[in-house]
């Protein structure tokens, strides 16, 4: 990325933020009071897609009226996709990433559990710039990573994560962390052919592009889970066991075999 700190509305983006949202209302607060300090602290051109996926609460009317967001609109920094129905994170994430216009991807959770100014204390740890090959992702086992996580969500991370390794060939050490940085390309081709919509998207993504030959770097992140969460540990457990099973032999097998045969 550049270090260009103004946008020129016929420039192509240096990142694009994709948050998916759903249910958010008590949470768009925080969401832009981040924006805010992206905008008046970031050395980067970026763009903000946030991709509402079916909300039946105010999440929408709130974005729409929203002061700071209708000028970050003005200036072709914003840009709100709203989803008919619920069709999950990961739905809600390919949408994103799709029209998206910059060099780079970033996704993120709409709670900001991890700043979007993350991303420049990355860039600046990696010399000044990203490679284009590369795909970089917020890892919560990071040594140098500094979480304030409640117990629950850790003992979720840690049953995921078992799972992973389990039923899948998957390397990294936290395949769920939202704060993911991606060159556009590779982005727009895991995405366009993602099967997974719900929210373990995420293992498919990667193991495709493991095996795919690209390289994933895992990178430190301040994480600061915040209230409201969606997850149940006994229910999303489940879930998980199956989800991840079905996502390892899909891409393991049929999607491996497909790969290969069309070479």
């Amino acid at each position: 990325m550049s270090g260009s700190a103004t946008l020129n509305k016929d420039v192509r983006p240096d990142v694009s933020l994709v948050i998916p949202c759903y249910n958010e209302e008590k949470r768009i607060h925080i969401l832009t009071a981040a924006l805010k300090e992206l905008e008046q602290h970031h050395t980067f051109n970026f763009e903000v897609l946030v991709v509402d996926d079916g909300s039946t609460d105010s999440t929408v009317a709130q974005i729409q009226q929203d002061k700071f967001l209708k000028e970050l609109e003005a200036k072709g920094k914003f840009r709100l996709i709203v989803s008919a129905a619920n069709g999950g994170k990961g739905a809600a994430l390919r949408q994103g990433v799709l029209a998206a216009n910059g060099h780079y991807i970033l996704t993120l959770d709409a709670d900001m559990s991890t700043h979007p100014l993350q991303l420049e204390k990355w860039r600046d740890s990696l010399g000044g710039h990203f490679d284009n090959k590369e795909i970089y992702i917020g890892s919560r086992p990071h040594p140098q990573s500094k979480l304030q996580e409640k117990p629950s969500r850790k003992f979720i991370g840690i049953i995921f994560n078992f799972y992973v390794r389990l039923f899948s060939e998957l390397t990294v050490k936290d395949s769920q962390c939202g704060f993911k940085l991606y060159p556009a390309d590779i982005a727009k081709k895991l995405f366009d052919s993602m099967k997974v919509m719900g929210w373990a998207h995420d293992v498919e993504i990667l193991y495709k592009a493991q095996l795919l030959g690209y390289r994933i770097t895992e990178m430190p992140v301040v994480w600061d889970v915040r209230d409201n969460s969606k997850v149940s540990v006994v229910r999303d457990s489940v879930k998980m066991f199956f989800q991840i099973l079905n996502i390892s032999l899909y891409v393991r097998f049929k999607w491996k075999k497909e790969m290969y045969g069309n070479r």
